[in-house]
């Protein structure tokens, strides 16, 4: 399917990904050429939108997948992260992004949408060897007071398996808040 129908940069994602075949630099240049002067990417990653955390997100994943995590563009992306992240350890969209028609996990200003996006960023970071940051414990910190009694993580189910999974990645630590998060995975109907 992707080869027959999926754009040039799609073909990349799936070349690198299964046979390790590096991008050609027209095929990378576009989507290098959309990250705005502050790191991010643009909403719907349409040249001119304002940056918005959750297209940055996506753009890391595909650099993830295209082998360019330790690329400058890369080192924009996450510089606009965590200058992007609030004092109480999570991220939210700027609210001046409401005026796009975002996806409720992307919502300014809610907390479910906050978790979500903090908790892939915070998985984002961990993938860049930001770890010994000091905005990677501060999300830790954030995510970890937002759970329920059954170690679910509030909002989205999704926030509750990234969350879950970025724990884990932080160390032994934190195996209580994994254990938790997984049971609470395991119990969903």
């Amino acid at each position: 399917f992707i080869e027959e129908r999926g754009s040039p940069l799609e073909k990349a994602r799936w070349r690198h990904i299964l046979y390790g075949v590096q991008p050609e630099p027209e095929v990378i240049q576009p989507f290098v050429a959309l990250q705005n002067d502050d790191g991010g990417f643009p909403y719907a990653m349409l040249s001119g939108n304002l940056s918005t955390i959750n297209n940055t997100l996506i753009a890391l994943w595909w650099m993830a997948e295209l082998g360019m995590l330790a690329s400058p563009t890369a080192d924009s992306a996450f510089g606009f992260l965590l200058a992007a992240q609030h004092d109480d350890g999570g991220w939210d969209e700027d609210p001046r992004s409401a005026q796009y028609d975002l996806p409720p996990w992307a919502s300014p200003g809610k907390l479910h949408a906050r978790l979500y996006l903090s908790a892939q960023s915070a998985y984002w970071l961990a993938q860049g060897r930001y770890k010994t940051h000091p905005a990677f414990p501060r999300a830790l910190d954030f995510l970890k007071t937002h759970r329920d009694d059954t170690g679910r993580f509030l909002g989205f189910l999704h926030t509750t398996w990234i969350a879950t999974g970025v724990f884990a990645m932080a160390g032994q630590e934190y195996a209580a808040v994994v254990s938790q998060g997984l049971r609470a995975l395991t119990d969903q109907p």
